[in-house]
């Protein structure tokens, strides 16, 4: 009995974790977390945001995928929208947009939706979340 509850276990494990989520063929995995240059960035000033996309085989079916970009205050304010950035079949994207002169400093980061990462996110599943940390700074 405990042999065939550990291969029911395993055997949903992987059907959670098998396909990168609609829209993506080729190998099971995630994009590379996002990257920001710099690190600790001027309200007012530009940040550059990117990845390096799938770590294995895995494109988006899609030619035109987007991702929606948002600068979170960490418990200060409200997301921003920071708008949408196009992504390459291999899920890798560059992007650069001005942070809002009126951003609140502090610890904060930039959160990517529309990738695999966000599969699923309903009331049954959780979302991992595909972020990248800065710190950003006060407008002189």
């Amino acid at each position: 009995m405990r042999a065939r509850s550990l291969a029911l276990a395993a055997a949903l494990v992987a059907a959670g974790l098998s396909g990168c989520g609609n829209g993506v063929s080729g190998e099971d995995c995630l994009p590379e977390l996002p990257t920001v240059q710099p690190a600790e960035v001027v309200a007012g000033t530009q940040l550059t945001i990117a990845s390096t996309g799938f770590s294995c085989d895995a494109r988006y079916d899609d030619e035109e995928k987007r991702y929606p970009l948002e600068l979170g205050s960490v418990g200060r304010a409200e997301p921003v929208d920071l708008g949408d950035v196009d992504v390459d079949p291999d899920g890798s994207f560059t992007t650069t947009v001005t942070v809002p002169v009126d951003a609140s400093p502090g610890e904060s980061h930039v959160s990517v939706s529309g990738s695999p990462y966000d599969e699923p996110c309903d009331d049954t599943g959780s979302c991992a979340g595909y972020t990248v940390s800065l710190t950003v700074l006060p407008a002189p």
